[in-house]
């Protein structure tokens, strides 16, 4: 069995302790290399949703949980169809969970105010927290036909 020195020891844990970390950071890239890899995931959803909709939060609260980081919850209406059709009926999302990053699974709709819009991404033909693959907001919306099937809608 080889011996490793103390300094290696210590570098070694510290790579370890930080590879989790490294993975949370945002993209350093330009804005222009942002904006491509939010158009490419958009994209990817609208090609895997089976529902897209402008959806309201009506109700936004603290989800009862052992947390100590205050897992939320919102009550949420579709407003506008942009792909797909479902019933006009509520339906929630929560935090599910907590990484290092931050909740689970990450919805920025989960952490929006009451009366702001989000766009929702889904696949069956119900609207809930198991279908749901993203949410956006409606000024990071960039997909060029969710953009257009809103402009069509208004």
């Amino acid at each position: 069995m080889r011996k490793i020195g103390l300094f290696t020891g210590v570098l070694a844990v510290a790579m370890m302790m930080a590879a989790p970390a490294m993975a949370c950071q945002p993209s350093r890239g330009t804005q222009e290399e942002i904006a491509a890899v939010a158009s490419a995931q958009q994209t990817d959803m609208w090609d895997k949703a089976d529902l897209v909709f402008v959806a309201r939060i009506e109700q936004s609260r603290t989800k009862p949980s052992a947390s100590p980081f205050g897992m939320l919850e919102v009550d949420l209406t579709p407003l506008t169809w942009l792909k797909g059709q479902a019933g006009p009926w509520q339906f929630g999302l929560a935090d599910t969970g907590w990484m290092m990053c931050g909740p689970l699974p990450g919805f920025d709709i989960i952490r929006g105010q009451p009366s702001e819009e989000f766009v929702v991404f889904a696949t069956g033909d119900t609207p809930a927290q198991e279908t749901t693959l993203m949410t956006v907001s409606l000024k990071a919306l960039v997909e060029p036909r969710a953009l257009a099937a809103l402009k069509a809608a208004q």
